[in-house]
Parts: structure tokens; C-alpha cells; sequence
């Protein structure tokens, strides 16, 4: 469970999506969008330097956190899309960071030497 300190961020990220699409507060909205997109960016710059993936560590953070993770904001973003349009963008920009995290991990797994 030492995990959990390394997964804070993701967290309170989830809980901002869910408030703003609870309260549509606007400046959780502008919260969710920076955040959103500087993922997609970073998650995709990650994928792109391939021979880095394998050094980085969440600390043994077990991939079902994040599948659910994604799952979560992903279907928390598509719920709120019926009533604010502008949301289906975010939910296919998560389902983005997703997919780019799956491909992540698979690269990663893949550059590790064999024991």
C-alpha cells in the first residue's frame, strides 16, 4: 500500500473531474483542461523516448490503478458530456492518455532485459 503515495496526483486529479462535473465550478474546469491536455502531451513524449521508459518507476504501482483510473475520468467526462458539450473532447483526450499509457507499459515491459 506504500503505492498509494505515489499515486496523489492522479487522485486528486480524478476527484477534480468528478467535482466539476458534479458543481461545474468554471475554474475546475480550467483545472481539468490544463491537466488534461499536459498529460496527453507528456504521456505522448514518453512513449516517444522508448529507451527512457524502463528507468522510470511509480513505485511498483499496480496497473489495475490506473486502467481504473482512466476508466473512472473517462466515464465521469462522457456522464457530464450530456449536459455540457465541450466535455466529450476531455473524455477522448483521457481515452487518449489511456491508450497511450497501455502502449507505454507494453514498450516498457518489452525494453526490459530478461533475467
Amino acid at each position: 500500500m506504500k503505492w498509494l503515495r505515489n499515486v496523489v496526483v492522479d487522485l486528486v486529479a480524478t476527484l477534480a473531474i468528478l467535482a466539476w462535473v458534479v458543481q461545474g465550478a468554471a475554474w475546475l474546469g480550467w483545472a481539468v483542461w490544463i491537466y488534461t491536455s499536459l498529460m496527453l502531451v507528456l504521456k505522448a513524449a514518453a512513449l516517444s523516448l522508448g529507451s527512457l521508459l524502463g528507468r522510470t518507476s511509480r513505485g511498483d504501482v499496480p496497473a489495475w490503478f490506473y486502467h481504473f483510473s482512466y476508466a473512472a475520468n473517462v466515464a465521469m467526462l462522457l456522464y457530464g458530456a450530456q449536459f455540457v458539450p465541450g466535455r466529450w473532447w476531455l473524455a477522448a483526450m483521457w481515452g487518449g492518455i489511456w491508450g497511450l499509457s497501455v502502449l507505454a507499459a507494453r514498450h516498457a515491459r518489452a525494453s526490459q532485459p530478461s533475467t
